[in-house]
């Protein structure tokens, strides 16, 4: 999907080059059993976006009465929103029931919402735990027949932060996932599997940023619909509505994982005071609702030089640029989409997310559009 900042192949190609050191092709192995899983090998082999680096058999808790399932972690070749390659880590899940249907057993990759930018706050760790909050919608789609894929999203590997809410890398992560999974011989996951992709929130971007990058960058993958909740499609007037309210915590991650994704586009140490510097270190040391009850109600001019404001900060036309890039509804969604979103949402405003159903619908997608009578977790 075309967008600021991801149309440079030939400078990046060679930047991407230079940053990973490749060996000759070879079969995805085993990797280690212990945290160090999570740091990507010196030297990769050669591949592209979707290819399986290693994995490993995994236990997931899903919760009391949950369906017996095998599981891996993988760590897999991806593309950030530049167009550089990473390397990122997840979570497949198959039902040990056999499929009854017709055709290949159906495949959901589950986009994640916030989880927080500490390391520790990785779905795959968290399912491991029996701590994610997520559980019990990625349980109801096993118990549905579907395999189930669990993108960490980018920045989760050891010693990176994750590019929260940078969309295009988390669309990217998303659908190579697809890939990683049909190269576990054990998963039984068919590479012609009907696939669908379900997300709310920042899942919910992530799952629109996939739809709409599905034909130009995973043609292969057979998606046959989007499901995506409460999505923050329009980042200038999300970050207006979160500045100094209850949901303070995710305008300060989004303000890290972009400026980790863009750092020349938003140099974040030139613009933030002792006190925000303070609330960086706190917020990549946090899992979601630590964050989100350490920085309720607080606005970024108390992180800022000068006190500068959100208004004055967005103003500014190299953050200003990098804030329109990661809009939705640029590109049409090839597959069904049903949009949902809380009438009383106080993260996300609803009124964002009716414009990119419109944004949508003028370029004659297939889209349901539903509300429900509730706020937003």
């Amino acid at each position: 999907m075309s967008h600021l900042f991801s149309r440079q192949p030939i400078l990046l190609a060679m930047l991407t080059a230079l940053a990973l050191p490749v060996l000759p092709v070879a079969a995805a192995v085993v990797g280690p059993a212990d945290a160090s899983f999570y740091t990507p090998p010196t030297l990769l082999p050669t591949g592209s976006h979707g290819d399986l680096i290693w994995y490993r058999p995994a236990t997931v808790n899903l919760g009391v009465g949950a369906p017996t399932v095998q599981a891996w972690n993988v760590m897999y070749r991806s593309t950030d929103a530049t167009g550089v390659a990473n390397v990122v880590t997840g979570t497949v899940i198959v039902p040990t029931t056999l499929w009854s249907g017709s055709g290949a057993r159906p495949v959901i990759a589950y986009a994640v919402g916030t989880h927080g930018l500490a390391q520790s706050c990785a779905p795959s760790q968290q399912l491991a735990n029996g701590s994610d909050y997520e559980a019990a919608n990625i349980a109801a789609a096993i118990n549905a027949g579907y395999s189930v894929l669990v993108s960490d999203n980018p920045g989760y590997t050891t010693g990176a932060t994750p590019t929260y809410l940078a969309g295009a890398a988390q669309g990217h992560a998303v659908l190579d996932i697809f890939k990683a999974a049909t190269q576990i011989t054990e998963s039984g996951i068919s590479a012609n599997a009907k696939a669908g992709i379900w997300g709310y929130s920042q899942g919910g971007q992530t799952a629109s940023w996939a739809g709409e990058q599905k034909s130009s960058y995973a043609p292969n993958v057979n998606l046959v619909g989007v499901a995506a909740g409460g999505i923050p499609a329009d980042f200038l007037r999300t970050a207006t509505y979160l500045d100094g309210s209850t949901g303070g915590s995710f305008l300060l991650g989004a303000v890290i994982g972009l400026s980790t994704q863009y750092p020349t586009q938003i140099p974040i140490n030139a613009l933030v005071n002792a006190n925000g510097q303070a609330a960086i270190n706190k917020s990549k040391s946090s899992c979601v609702f630590d964050a989100l009850f350490e920085f309720m109600n607080h606005k970024v001019s108390e992180y800022t030089v000068g006190n500068q404001t959100l208004t004055q900060l967005m103003a500014i036309p190299s953050i200003n640029q990098t804030l329109k890039a990661q809009a939705l509804g640029t590109t049409k969604i090839p597959v069904p989409l049903y949009q949902y979103h809380g009438l009383a949402d106080e993260f996300i405003p609803i009124d964002q997310t009716v414009a990119l159903k419109r944004a949508y619908c003028s370029k004659f997608a297939n889209v349901r559009f539903g509300v429900y009578p509730s706020e937003h977790i």
